[in-house]
């Protein structure tokens, strides 16, 4: 969810493997980079080819953006009135998440998030959200969808103190 020029962490279902991303509820993480926060910024109304696409396809995508070693996939999640009220996001250890696939992981987050948006008042099967009901072809090929972000990785200098 959007706290001003950030994004707090609400809630968390940690995975039971030892090797995971590691995010509290309270984090406060950047807007500008990331699933959650480019989610965030697209259904907070910024504009542009990148926004305007994950509005269409109703989720972002990124691999090492935040961190090298990570990737998420977020989605929106709304309340009454079909007022946007944050992102849903799977991430993980970025080789687990380009292993599995985007095409494996939206249908999963694509159903809590229809059920977190009905919970929440709004309406999971309105004409917006035909999305939700079927995973975008861009995300069939198991490779990163064209919305989604893949950084360079940083010199080595700059991953040494992580």
């Amino acid at each position: 969810m959007r706290d001003e020029a950030q994004r707090l962490c609400l809630h968390r279902v940690e995975s039971p493997r030892a090797v995971r991303d590691t995010i509290h509820v309270g984090d406060r993480l950047p807007l500008t980079v990331g699933a959650g926060g480019h989610v965030i910024l697209a259904f907070s109304g910024l504009t542009g080819a990148k926004y305007d696409e994950i509005r269409r396809s109703m989720y972002a995508a990124s691999f090492g953006e935040r961190d090298p070693e990570t990737a998420a996939v977020a989605c929106p999640v709304f309340g009454l009135d079909q007022t946007f009220i944050g992102a849903l996001s799977v991430s993980g250890p970025r080789y687990r998440i380009e292993a599995l696939g985007v095409h494996a992981i939206l249908p999963v987050l694509f159903r809590h998030a229809r059920n977190l948006t009905r919970t929440l008042g709004g309406n999971a099967d309105a004409t917006a959200f035909a999305a939700w009901a079927k995973v975008p072809k861009s995300a069939r090929s198991g490779g990163p969808p064209a919305m989604a972000v893949k950084p360079t990785r940083p010199a080595p200098a700059a991953r040494a103190g992580r």
